[in-house]
């Protein structure tokens, strides 16, 4: 089993660690990653959606069973911390280590520009 994560393609990280980039080549490196991030942050927002709306159904077919209030609850915190703790995941593959890697190198690469390229 492969699991996917989003990471800042090695010639760009290279390229960026070398100052090969002139400032608007930077920027346009930016805002490539930028839209990609945006583009991805929508369809992210409508699996937060779903997985709430799996939570929330699945807790809903519970209650005609007539179990008792605790077992209840108990259910509830479990599909919220599995749904939530899946979406943290999703969250750092998605954006997370891209974030961290583009932020790092800029910062190193380019002092100056300190924190008006992150994403």
């Amino acid at each position: 089993m492969r699991i996917y994560y989003n990471k800042l393609n090695k010639e760009v990280k290279k390229n960026i660690k070398e100052k090969r980039y002139s400032r608007t080549e930077l920027k346009e490196v930016y805002d490539e990653l930028k839209k990609t991030q945006e583009l991805r942050s929508r369809t992210f927002r409508k699996v937060m959606v779903m997985v709430i709306a799996i939570i929330a159904a699945l807790n809903l077919m519970m209650i005609p069973a007539n179990l008792p209030l605790q077992l209840l609850l108990f259910t509830l915190s479990v599909t919220l911390v599995c749904g939530v703790g899946a979406l943290i995941v999703c969250w750092v593959l998605m954006f997370g280590i891209l974030k961290i890697q583009f932020n790092t190198v800029v910062d190193k690469a380019y002092p100056e520009n300190m924190g008006e390229y992150h994403l």
